[in-house]
C-alpha cells in the first residue's frame, strides 16, 4: 500500500492525444480498374501504407520540430523526490551566443537560485558555480546569459535540457503512433502520450499541418517543372514557326494565291498526318532525354515531371519512376539518423543506383524506338514526296511550305494547350489530405492505471505476491536437499555422506580424528571394502559433475583416513588444468604428473612424501597444452601400473566430467569411481548426468554426499556429543546405498 500511494504521489500522469487526418483520391487517378472491389481495396491499403510512412519521414519530424522551435526544455523539481515538465511557461530566459562551443547539447543542467541575484549552475558531470543573473557567462567555451522569468514559481529547483535537432526529431518521432483503417476508408489517426497534454497537441497538429504543406509543395514543384520545361520546348518551336509563317506569307504575295488541286490537296493532308506523328514523337523524345538527364544527374525525382503529364503512356516506365520516388522517400527518413555506413542505408542507395540503372536502361530502349518509328515515317513521306514531282513546281513549293508551316503552328498550339493545363494545375493544387480532427484538450484522456484500481491491485498483490515467492522459489529451486531428491532421480548407491567441516582446515579426520566428521569417512571407508574386494582392486577415481562439490577437499580426507588405517595410500592429482595440490603440501610445482606423461621424469621423481605417515602424493606439475591427449597416452597406464605395485590405495583426483573428458579416459584404470554431490549447491541436473555413464562409459559407480549440514539430512543423524550414531538399520554391502532409511 505504501508503494502504490507513493506511485500515485509522485508518478507523473501521462496523457493521449489524437488527430483525425481523410486521404483522399487523387482527382484523375481512377481507371476501370478501380471499379473492382477487391483492385481497389488493394490500392485503399497501399496508398495508405505509403501515407503512414511519409507521416514517419525524419525529415517530416525535423520540419515540425524546426515549426515548433523547440530546444530547451525544463524541468521543475520539488523538495521530495518530485519531477513536472514545464512547457510554455518556462522559469528562466536563456541567450546563448550562437557562436560559442556547442558541447552543451543533449546534458542536463540544474539551476537552483541561491538569492535575487545569483544562482547556482550545475550538472553531473563535475560543472558546478555560482553565476549572476542578467549577465553573459563563459563555462568551458559555451556562452549564455540566464534572466529570471515571471512565470518561475517555488520549486525547489530546476533543470533544462538543450537537445540537438537530430536528438529531439528521435525524441518526438518515437512518440507517435499511426492507426489506419484499411477496410472502412482512408483515415489515419495519429496518437502520441506524454505527461504534458498541451505540448502533444501541438506538436502532432503541427505535424499535420506540415505534412499537408510538404504534399502541396511537391505538388506544386511538379507544376514548376512540367511549366519549365514545356516553356523549354515553345522557345524552341516559336523560332521555326516564325521563320514557317513568314516564307509562306512571301511566297503568297510574289505568287499569288494557289489553290492545291485535288492530287496535291490528298497528298498534303498524308504528309500533315506524318508531320502531326513526328510532333508527338518529337515530344516524347524531348522528355525521355530530359528524363535521362535527370535521373544521371542523381537529382531528386520527388518533383519530377510525371510521364502522364507529356502524354507518355508506357506503363513499365511510370512504374519504375513511382518506385525511385518511393526508394528516395525511404532513404529521406533514415538519412538524418542513420550514417552514412547503416546497413538499411547501404541497401536503400543499392537499390536506388538499380532503380536509376533500370530506369535508364528503359529510356535508351524508348529512345531507339521513338527513332525506329521517325524512320519509318521518313520512308512513307519519301513516298509521298515522290508523288509531288507529278505535280506543277509551284504547287509543291506551295505544300512543302504550308506543310511545315501547319506541323510548326499545330505543335505550337499543342504546346500551349499543354502550358495552360499546368498553369491551371499550378493554380488550383490543393492537398488530398484532409484534417478531420485536431489534435486538441476536448480529445485527450489520462492513460495508465487509476489511483483506486492501484491501491486494489496493491492490496491484492500485498497478500498473493509473498505466498506466490515462497512457492515459487521452493518448486523452482533444483538443488539437492535431503535423500528424496537423490533416490527419486537415481538408482546409484550412495557410498556415504560428509557432515559440514567447521575448522577450517584441509585435512580435518588428521586433525580431530575422533570427531563425528572422521567418523563419517570411517563408514565411506568401510563402505568401500565391498566395492574393492580383490587384493589387485586399489585404484578409486573420485570426480564431480561441476567445480566447487568438494572434490578435492574429499580426496585429501578419504586418502588420510585409509592411510590412518595402516594402508601405503597414494594421492594422484590428475587435475592438470587446475592443480592444487602443491599449494596444500607446499610441494613445487615444476614437476608432476604431466611431466612424467610428457617423458621429462621418472615415476620415482614425481612421488612426494606428506606429514602424514603412510599418505604420498603426485602432484599434477606444470599446467600443459594438451592434458587430454596426455592422459590418453600409454604413460598413464604404466603410472597406475606402477604405483599400484607399490601402494594400497591410489586415490585419484581428476577434473570434474562436466567440462573435460580427463575423468572418462582415467576410468579405464579405476576400480571404483565417486561422484562427489554437495547438498544445497548441486543441482537435480548433475544426477542426469550422471545416469547418463551407466551406460557402459564409466563402471563400478557411487555417489557421495558432502557437506551435509542439516541434523537429519539425507537420512542420517549426527550427535556431537559423546560418540557417533548411524541414523538408519540396515544389513552391510550394496543392498545398503539404497535401503538406508531415516
Amino acid at each position: 500500500m505504501s508503494i502504490a500511494y507513493i506511485k500515485n504521489r509522485y508518478t507523473l500522469p501521462q496523457y493521449k492525444v489524437t488527430a483525425t487526418l481523410l486521404i483522399e483520391e487523387e482527382e484523375g487517378t481512377s481507371d476501370m480498374l478501380s471499379e473492382i472491389k477487391s483492385v481497389r481495396r488493394q490500392r485503399r491499403t497501399t496508398d495508405l501504407i505509403n501515407e503512414i510512412a511519409k507521416l514517419q519521414a525524419f525529415s517530416l519530424h525535423h520540419r515540425t520540430i524546426d515549426s515548433l522551435g523547440w530546444d530547451i526544455f525544463w524541468t521543475a523539481h520539488g523538495r521530495v523526490a518530485m519531477e513536472r515538465p514545464l512547457y510554455q511557461r518556462y522559469p528562466y530566459y536563456f541567450d546563448i551566443d550562437t557562436n560559442s562551443l556547442h558541447w552543451y547539447f543533449n546534458q542536463t543542467f540544474f539551476i537552483d537560485q541561491v538569492d535575487k541575484f545569483n544562482f547556482r549552475f550545475y550538472n553531473k558531470n563535475g560543472i558546478d558555480t555560482l553565476l549572476k543573473l542578467e549577465t553573459w557567462h563563459e563555462v568551458s567555451g559555451w556562452k549564455f546569459r540566464i534572466s529570471e522569468s515571471e512565470n518561475r514559481t517555488s520549486y525547489a529547483s530546476y533543470s533544462f535540457i538543450i537537445y540537438d535537432p537530430v536528438t529531439i526529431t528521435k525524441l518526438s518521432r518515437s512518440k507517435l503512433t499511426f492507426e489506419a483503417d484499411k477496410e472502412e476508408g482512408t483515415i489515419i489517426k495519429i496518437s502520441s502520450e506524454g505527461p504534458v497534454a498541451n505540448m502533444e497537441i501541438d506538436y502532432i497538429n503541427a505535424l499535420c499541418d506540415n505534412y499537408i504543406h510538404s504534399g502541396l509543395e511537391r505538388k506544386r514543384q511538379i507544376a514548376e517543372n512540367t511549366l519549365e520545361f514545356i516553356e523549354e520546348q515553345i522557345s524552341i518551336i516559336q523560332d521555326s514557326l516564325h521563320r514557317a509563317e513568314r516564307q509562306m506569307i512571301n511566297y503568297r504575295l510574289n505568287k499569288n494565291a494557289v489553290d492545291l488541286s485535288r492530287e496535291g490537296q490528298m497528298a498534303y493532308d498524308r504528309l500533315q498526318n506524318f508531320y502531326d506523328q513526328k510532333t508527338q514523337l518529337k515530344l516524347k523524345s524531348n522528355y525521355y532525354k530530359y528524363l535521362k538527364d535527370y535521373i544521371e544527374n542523381k537529382r531528386d525525382p520527388q518533383a519530377i515531371i510525371a510521364p502522364t503529364l507529356i502524354d507518355v503512356s508506357d506503363q513499365l516506365l511510370i512504374d519504375q519512376v513511382k518506385q525511385l520516388q518511393t526508394l528516395y522517400e525511404q532513404r529521406e527518413q533514415l538519412a538524418f539518423a542513420a550514417a552514412i555506413e547503416n546497413p538499411s542505408l547501404v541497401q536503400i542507395n543499392y537499390h536506388i543506383q538499380s532503380m536509376r540503372d533500370k530506369i535508364i536502361e528503359i529510356l535508351d530502349g524508348l529512345i531507339h524506338s521513338n527513332n525506329l518509328a521517325n524512320q519509318q515515317i521518313n520512308i512513307q513521306e519519301e513516298q509521298i514526296q515522290q508523288q509531288l514531282l507529278r505535280l506543277p513546281v509551284s504547287e509543291q513549293e506551295l505544300i512543302n511550305i504550308q506543310r511545315k508551316y501547319d506541323v510548326n503552328n499545330q505543335f505550337y498550339t499543342f504546346l500551349l494547350q499543354k502550358r495552360a493545363e499546368a498553369g491551371i494545375q499550378r493554380a488550383s493544387t490543393v492537398s488530398n489530405v484532409r484534417i478531420l480532427d485536431k489534435a486538441g484538450i476536448y480529445n485527450s484522456v489520462p492513460v495508465g492505471t487509476k489511483k483506486s484500481v492501484l491501491y486494489l491491485l496493491a492490496m491484492v498483490l500485498g497478500l498473493i505476491i509473498p505466498g506466490g515467492i515462497i512457492y515459487l522459489v521452493d518448486s523452482m529451486d533444483t538443488r539437492i536437499k535431503d535423500r528424496s531428491d537423490i533416490e527419486n532421480n537415481t538408482d546409484l548407491p550412495i557410498l556415504g555422506v560428509v557432515s559440514h567441516d567447521t575448522t577450517g582446515e584441509n585435512i580435518p579426520v588428521q586433525l580431530n580424528p575422533g570427531s563425528a566428521f572422521a567418523e563419517s569417512f570411517r563408514h565411506i571407508r568401510t563402505n568401500l571394502q565391498y566395492i574393492l574386494r580383490e587384493p589387485h582392486q586399489k585404484v578409486i577415481l573420485v570426480t564431480s559433475t561441476i567445480s566447487g562439490e568438494g572434490k578435492t577437499f574429499i580426496v585429501m580426507n578419504l586418502a588420510a583416513i585409509l592411510a590412518m588405517n595402516n594402508k601405503k595410500v597414494l594421492i594422484a592429482g590428475f587435475d592438470l588444468r587446475r592443480p592444487s595440490f602443491h599449494k596444500i603440501f607446499s610441494i613445487d610445482n615444476s614437476i608432476g604428473i604431466s611431466t612424467f606423461l610428457a617423458g621429462k621424469n621418472s615415476y620415482e621423481e614425481i612421488i612426494k612424501s606428506t606429514n602424514i605417515d603412510q599418505l604420498d602424493v603426485m602432484i599434477a606439475g606444470p599446467v600443459p597444452p594438451n592434458p587430454a591427449e596426455l592422459i590418453a597416452t600409454q604413460r598413464t597406464k604404466e603410472l597406475i601400473v606402477n604405483a599400484s605395485n607399490t601402494y594400497d590405495y591410489i586415490v585419484i583426483d581428476s577434473p570434474p566430467v562436466a567440462m573435460v573428458t580427463d575423468a572418462i579416459l582415467l576410468s579405464r584404470f579405476s576400480h571404483s569411481n565417486i561422484f562427489i554431490i554437495r547438498q544445497n549447491y548441486s543441482t537435480k541436473g548433475v544426477l542426469e548426468m550422471i545416469n547418463s555413464f551407466k551406460d557402459g562409459k564409466i563402471k563400478e559407480i557411487s555417489l557421495m554426499v558432502n557437506d551435509i549440514r542439516e541434523s537429519k539430512a539425507l537420512g542420517y543423524r549426527y550427535y556431537y556429543g559423546y560418540g557417533y550414531s548411524y541414523g538408519y538399520h540396515s544389513k552391510y554391502g550394496y543392498d545398503y546405498y539404497k535401503s538406508a532409511t531415516k
